[in-house]
């Protein structure tokens, strides 16, 4: 069995690559992305992106991704890469993510405006809790669309 671990530099994130030989084929688990960063800096690509770039051009995917938690320099390189075309929303097959949704789901509890922090006096865009929403509703407007095309 073959087993590679990298951990890519992501300046003060993190983001890491298993790769394991497994029944016959090659599975990429990728743990955090850091920092947008990670994937481009000024259309320059970065260590996420180069590792991508490595899987697509094996033909292979990432088979897991998981996200251990929404601090920005973990799910920031993420988001960057769901966004460009031809990388993480292509080459994702599942996700781990302890969405705010998916836990209130869990313990069958209703989403309310009492579930939500209001931050006062935020100056910045990407506070942690709205990337981690920004990425909840991307991932479930993707399953929308693959569910939408296997119905139709």
């Amino acid at each position: 069995m073959d087993l590679e671990f990298r951990v890519l530099q992501a300046e003060h994130g993190d983001a890491i690559v298993i790769s394991v030989d497994f029944e016959g084929a090659r599975k990429n688990i990728l743990i955090d992305g850091g920092p947008a960063k990670t994937f481009e800096f000024r259309n320059i690509p970065r260590p996420l992106k180069l590792c991508l770039n490595e899987i697509k051009s094996k033909s292979e995917f990432v088979d897991l991704l998981i996200l251990t938690h929404v601090d920005d320099d973990h799910i920031g390189g993420l988001l960057v890469g769901f966004n460009k075309p031809g990388y993480l929303s292509d080459l994702t097959k599942e996700v781990w993510f302890n969405s705010g949704k998916l836990v209130f789901n869990h313990f069958n509890q209703p989403l309310d405006d009492s579930n939500y922090v209001i931050l006062r006096n935020n100056t910045g865009g990407n506070t942690s809790i709205a990337q981690g929403i920004k990425l909840e509703d991307y991932l479930e407007e993707k399953i929308r669309t693959v569910l939408y095309g296997l119905i139709h």
